[in-house]
């Protein structure tokens, strides 16, 4: 079974696993999640972060040529997915959605509860897809900038659950006779839920850190494999097609396409026109090809 062939299985069981953890916190948590904030606060992680997360690996694949071409993005909507502007943007939605007013629509009303769990998916999978998803990254978004990246919406959540696990009042008032009829005093509830969204955030955190020094190594051993191959066949790759090869992990491809270049005979010089080399120009694959010219011989 080739490399190929078990991410495509892998992302097509995150795909599915998205809306299994949706469903499971729903079901298993979704009446007391109205009642109780660290019921609440643990829902909406389930989805508004890890479901978010299955469903950007999912997608972190390249995209079929007939589905790019039939979803077309206006410009402005397109810059919203910039990793700044997706950062921004779920933190701003993550802060709205925790203010005392909306917090409280949101506990009232289902339609409201709904929407907030629709707009955290929305903001969340926007955010992660800059990380791992199809999109094409600005050539900026390098390996420090996607550690930046990481980190900033790390400490983002970490910093709001240290909020609620060490805040001496308590902040949603809203949840407090709820949680009295359960058995646990408003400030308990509340440092619960701070406790499992800074515990959620860490693990999150370290798993992504792993996968960014995973990236890191393959990306490593793949632009070295390149550079000896053309090195050892004496051929010259543009430095931008080695890192898009290395990035995409289709650095083997390509050595097999320019294995099979070199050693196909309509690529043979036939002997008649074998001459020196005056010139060179670089191909569609990246390597610059020696063009041959035939010299003419001074007149006797």
């Amino acid at each position: 079974m080739t490399s190929t062939l078990v991410a495509a299985r892998l992302r097509r069981a995150c795909l599915l696993c998205a809306p299994a953890a949706i469903a499971v916190a729903l079901l298993t948590l979704g009446g007391s999640a109205r009642g109780t904030l660290w019921a609440s606060a643990a829902v909406q992680l389930a989805i508004g972060d890890i479901a978010a997360l299955l469903v950007a690996l999912g997608l972190s694949g390249a995209l079929p040529t007939g589905l790019r071409r039939a979803v077309r993005v206006p410009a402005p909507l397109r810059r919203l997915g910039d990793p700044p502007a997706a950062l921004a943007l779920w933190a701003l939605d993550l802060c709205v959605w925790h203010l005392e007013v909306f917090s409280s629509a949101a506990q009232r009303h289902v339609g409201v509860q709904a929407l907030e769990y629709l707009c955290l998916l929305a903001f969340a999978v926007n955010m992660w897809t800059c990380l791992l998803g199809a999109r094409q990254p600005p050539a900026w978004f390098g390996h420090r900038a996607r550690l930046a990246y990481i980190l900033a919406g790390r400490l983002a959540l970490a910093g709001f659950g240290n909020l609620l696990l060490w805040s001496s009042g308590v902040l949603y008032a809203g949840y407090s006779a709820t949680a009295s009829h359960r058995h646990l005093s408003p400030l308990g509830d509340q440092a619960l839920a701070g406790a499992i969204v800074v515990a959620e955030s860490a693990a999150v955190a370290l798993c992504l850190l792993g996968w960014l020094y995973a990236r890191v190594r393959r990306e490593t051993h793949e632009r070295r494999r390149l550079l000896d191959f053309a090195h050892a066949r004496g051929l010259r790759l543009a430095p931008e097609r080695v890192e898009r090869a290395a990035a995409d992990g289709s650095a083997l491809e390509l050595c097999r396409r320019l294995e099979a270049l070199l050693e196909s005979p309509a690529r043979a010089q036939p002997p008649a026109t074998a001459g020196r080399i005056v010139s060179s120009a670089p191909s569609a694959t990246g390597v610059a090809r020696p063009s041959r010219k035939r010299m003419s011989s001074p007149a006797r």
